[in-house]
């Protein structure tokens, strides 16, 4: 990627719109982004990196405070970035979220985000998206670099690539993490982690079902378990499941030979169940005569009652016949009564309607007479409405000439007021003219002031850091005198356990010497020295050196060499630390010398410069604050003639409406004033309101209305009374026929009634009345008789049968045979019952035997399965022997691809002498390992900390991580070539050799066409680079332009 274009507006300190063409830099690849703090030198990043990303290059940089306080508030902010991928062009356009003022009345609207994309060829732009997801995706997808990778490899930050020497291993492990996005790995490493676990859990889980179907079954005990009275205990699940196999086999047995043994009792009883049903056949027959003998005797004694009962059914059935010639006589006579009670009541009704029709009727005939009357009120009314409308519209122009007036004297009003606001208006816009003239002077005052406090505070935090650092130096002094003492100490035990072992050693070979020489005689030659005179033969002193106590002075030897070894190597990196805290001391040292100097405290103690300082600043922290509230005052008055000259300008319109709407009215109510003469001229009577009129018309319609409906009412009354005289008339001749021809009808019908009853042997009406029955209780009488024959004829015959049958026979005794045959179907049941018992457990036990079997299979599997998992979760999440987990092994790669770049421009910066390392020793404690690093320094071939590397020294470590950590991450981002580079500050901390040996290997970065920007305060860098981004500060605002010098 490769910048091209950069524009900006209301961006940061950048007020207007900001142009930087990055093709003005020409042949020159290497510029340096120069101005005073605070101008805005780190915003170009900043722009770029929103333009990309919609973010800016700071965490603590939020998108939403982007927007330039300088700007005018009718000025959006938007950026612009051009930049070439490969051969192809994009243009990217941003504006974050910003309040716009309102296009109509008072505040602020807020605008949403925007984003646009294009790609640029030969035949124009095309759009790629407008929406932001898809263009952050877009860019994201195009450059192969998330924001965090970018933000880092782009532009290298002041102090970000400074932690991966100074931070731990697990903050490096963190910032490499974010680069490289190695989180899939800790996501692998947790799923095994996770799976591993389910899978133990698993295990776990199914060894307990196990367990509890085991315990579910009711084993079968061998002589020896029930003699010891125990449980069988099983080593193996498997074990188990074989011997349940082996007694479901024994249960099917037992069950088989309990239902042989069931079938056989089942036979027996068979036999005795016969014999004994024939002899209680007979016993029945004995029982059933009795029982049929003492049924007839009863019969007997309801015989007399059955004859009576057979007597009143005859006397029913005669009756029956006579009833429908009594019913029909009943219903004539009925219909005779009503015929007569219903003439009389028309005859009743016909007198009552006659009466009143005369009435109605003649009320009907005035009222005829009335119809002129009411066709005159009709026209009157239709003539008042005509004057009401006239009157109406009269009144309406009225009102509205009222209202023009009043809208003419509201107008006159507010011009009136407009012009005495408009005068106060004017005089205030003068006195803030006057007022915000100063407003440069101040603006001036407010930035040197606050540059000079910034000045003071660094000064004092410098002079804090010193302080601290010296006494961060006594103690590694002190520490040393230390370490070296103890070192000696340690050098002094270790001489003195090397002369024991040297005496031990010495004491063997003479107790050696007198075993040879017990075996030495004159005349026989040593083995030795291979004499045969021994005149001066080894004597014992007394001291025997064994073998073990030598190995164990050997043993101490080492472990005190090991130690002094270890303390060597303390004692030496002290060392190096305390020189490394030296030199930061004496670098802070002169740092500070130059602002000292020009505040006249070279010659006072620590002390009273820091008092004097503090002093310093607070004296310009209060005037620092009083030019702050005249900023804000002024910015206020600024904020307020801007309002006012727009407030008049908007007034200025608002009086022209305004005019405008007075001179309408006045137009309008002359109109209005001409329509209301030629109305009142064609008026009856003006002084007539359309109130009084409009109830008049209305009490004058009620009134007809009323008389009309009562005319209609009383119309209606008067046909429907004639009409109904006249159908009861009718009604009357009608019903004196049919009343004639009824009474005949029940005579008739009475006589019929009378012979029929006679002629039923009914002399009497009240025993005929006596013999009526329904048909119902006929009918039950009936069958009762008929049942008491039926039945007395069966019991007699079955009697006789009965006696036939058993004559010369005995009534057997069935006790015994009932006693035989519960105790068999007793025995039965038992047997039953054991067997259903013993099926029902050998299913018990063969569903445990399945669901056991079932078990012990998934377990085999998730063991199996277990086994490889575990061990690779084990592995992956860093128990192993050397503590390394599997993303850190990732990381680590990454890492020694990050050193090997490094150590290419380290080499070359520190003139060979520093070359960077991982190391590889395994951590101390639970740490985890891979990811420490060390420093080889070839002047004295000794390893050591990163940390204790100087500040310059610590740079040049850092840019050369920060351009290593650039090449490997393209290289690993689908070949993306950075072209474009940003570097800010840490170029102060190196003297002139090491500035100039890091401006060297920034130039190699020129090669391939790459673009670099500095961003440094560093003269000499002034002098070094001719491309210069100057970023010039003013009371409106920032510019930025190219400068290059020849």
């Amino acid at each position: 990627m490769k910048a091209l274009r950069l524009e900006v507006q209301a961006f940061g300190p950048y007020s207007d719109k900001q142009v930087i063409d990055f093709s003005e830099l020409g042949e020159e690849s290497i510029f340096l982004v120069t101005g005073p703090t605070g101008a805005g030198k780190t915003s170009v990043f900043d722009a770029i990196v929103y333009s990309l990303y919609g973010r800016a290059s700071g965490s603590d940089r939020d998108q939403d405070t982007l927007r330039s306080h300088f700007a005018d508030e009718n000025l959006p902010t938007e950026v612009h970035f051009t930049f070439q991928l490969r051969d192809t062009v994009y243009e990217v356009y941003r504006s974050p979220k910003q309040f716009k003022k309102k296009d109509r009345g008072e505040g602020y609207t807020e605008q949403a985000p925007k984003a646009e994309l294009y790609k640029r060829s030969i035949e124009g732009r095309e759009l790629l998206s407008t929406k932001i997801k898809d263009v952050n995706d877009t860019i994201e997808r195009y450059l192969h670099l998330d924001y965090e990778q970018f933000r880092k490899m782009i532009m290298i930050p002041q102090g970000e690539f400074r932690r991966l020497i100074s931070e731990n291993s697990k903050d490096r492990e963190e910032i490499l993490k974010k680069i490289f996005h190695t989180y899939v790995y800790e996501q692998m490493t947790e799923q095994l982690k996770e799976q591993s676990k389910e899978l133990k859990q698993d295990i776990e889980r199914l060894e307990m079902r196990e367990d509890e179907e085991i315990n579910k079954v009711r084993w079968d005990l061998t002589n020896e378990e029930k003699e010891e009275g125990e449980i069988p205990n099983f080593s193996t699940s498997e074990a188990a499941l074989l011997r349940l196999d082996g007694q479901i086999n024994n249960e099917g047995e037992k069950a088989k030979e309990l239902e042989r043994e069931a079938q056989t009792q089942r036979e027996k009883l068979k036999e005795v169940q016969s014999r004994y049903y024939e002899r209680k056949q007979l016993s029945i027959q004995f029982q059933q005569l009795r029982s049929e003998k003492e049924q007839l005797q009863q019969e007997h004694e309801r015989k007399a009652e059955m004859d009576k009962l057979n007597e009143q059914v005859q006397l029913a059935q005669r009756a029956k016949l006579v009833i429908p010639y009594e019913e029909q006589w009943k219903n004539w006579d009925a219909s005779y009564k009503k015929q007569q009670q219903r003439l009389e009541e028309y005859q009743q009704s016909l007198k009552l309607k006659q009466s009143t029709f005369q009435k109605t009727k003649e009320d009907y005939e005035r009222e005829i007479g009335k119809e002129e009357e009411r066709e005159e009120a009709r026209q009157l009314i239709h003539s008042k409405k005509q004057e009401l409308e006239r009157l109406t519209q009269y009144e309406s122009l009225l009102k509205e000439k009222d209202a023009l007036a009043k809208t003419k004297e509201a107008k006159a009003e507010t011009l009136a007021s407009m012009e005495s606001k408009e005068k106060e208006r004017n005089d205030k816009i003068r006195h803030l003219i006057s007022e915000t003239s100063q407003s440069n002077e101040i603006n001036k005052q407010y930035y040197e002031q606050e540059a000079k406090l910034k000045q003071l505070k660094e000064t004092k935090q410098a002079l804090s850091q010193l302080t601290e650092e010296e006494q961060t130096l006594t103690t590694l002094r002190n520490q040393y005198v230390s370490a070296k003492t103890s070192y000696t100490n340690k050098q002094q035990e270790v001489e003195a356990i090397q002369a024991e072992q040297e005496r031990l050693e010495q004491a063997q070979r003479d107790q050696l010497a007198v075993r040879l020489a017990a075996h030495l005689h004159d005349g026989e030659s040593c083995p030795v020295c291979g004499s045969t005179h021994h005149p001066s033969k080894a004597i014992e002193h007394g001291n025997v050196a064994t073998d073990e106590a030598i190995e164990e002075k050997r043993i101490l030897e080492q472990q005190k060499q090991q130690e002094l070894s270890n303390m060597q190597e303390q004692f030496v990196n002290m060392k190096y630390k305390g020189q490394a805290q030296a030199k930061r001391v004496e670098e802070i040292e002169t740092s500070l010398l130059e602002a000292i100097t020009e505040l006249g405290l070279k010659d006072k103690d620590r002390q009273e410069q820091l008092d004097h300082i503090l002093e310093r600043i607070k004296t310009y922290e209060q005037e620092f604050y009083l030019l702050n509230q005249r900023m804000e005052r002024l910015q206020t008055s600024s904020n307020e003639l801007n309002r006012l000259q727009r407030q008049e300008h908007e007034e200025a319109e608002r009086k022209k409406d305004i005019e405008a709407q007075s001179q309408k009215a006045h137009d309008e109510w002359l109109s209005v004033e001409a329509r209301l003469s030629q109305l009142q001229e064609s008026l009856t009577d003006a002084k007539e309101t359309t109130s009084n009129l409009s109830k008049w018309i209305e009490e004058q319609e009620r009134q007809l209305s009323q008389s009309i409906e009562a005319f209609q009412l009383l119309e209606q009354r008067y046909q429907h009374q004639r009409e109904d005289i006249q159908r009861i008339q009718t009604e009357v001749e009608q019903q004196s026929s049919y009343l004639n021809e009824t009474k005949q009808q029940a005579e008739e019908a009475r006589i019929n009634y009378e012979n029929k009853r006679v002629e039923n042997g009914f002399r009497e009406e009240e025993v005929y009345q006596a013999s009526k029955v329904d048909e119902k209780q006929i009918q039950v009488w009936v069958e009762a008789v008929d049942e008491f024959k039926k039945r007395y004829d069966q019991l007699r015959e079955s009697i006789r049968q009965l006696e036939v049958k058993l004559e010369g026979l005995e009534e057997p005794d069935l006790q015994k045979d009932e006693q035989l045959i519960n105790e068999a179907e007793e025995v039965i049941h038992k047997l039953v019952q054991r067997q259903q018992e013993q099926q029902f457990q050998t299913e018990t036990h063969r569903t445990i035997y399945h669901a056991l079997q079932s078990y012990i299979k998934e377990r085999v599997e998730k063991e199996q399965s277990y086994a490889y998992i575990g061990e690779l979760a084990q592995l992956a999440k860093g128990d192993n022997y050397y503590k390394l987990s599997f993303e850190r092994y990732v990381l680590a790669a990454f890492l020694d691809e990050i050193i090997i770049q490094a150590n290419l421009r380290l080499d070359k910066m520190t003139d060979h002498r520093y070359q960077l390392e991982r190391s590889t020793e395994r951590a101390k404690g639970g740490a985890q390992s891979g990811l420490d690093m060390q420093v080889l320094d070839h002047y004295t071939g000794q390893k050591r900390s990163v940390k204790t590397l100087s500040g310059g020294e610590g740079f040049k470590a850092a840019l050369s991580l920060a351009l290593g950590m650039a090449d490997v991450v393209q290289s690993h981002s689908g070949g993306v070539q950075l072209d474009t580079l940003f570097i800010d500050e840490g170029f102060g901390t190196l003297d002139e050799v090491s500035l100039e040996q890091a401006i060297d290997t920034l130039k190699d970065l020129q090669k391939g066409n790459r673009m670099l920007g500095i961003i440094s305060h560093v003269p000499q860098l002034k002098q070094e680079i001719k491309a210069k981004l100057e970023i010039n500060p003013s009371p409106s605002g920032s510019s930025a332009r190219f400068y290059i010098s020849t």
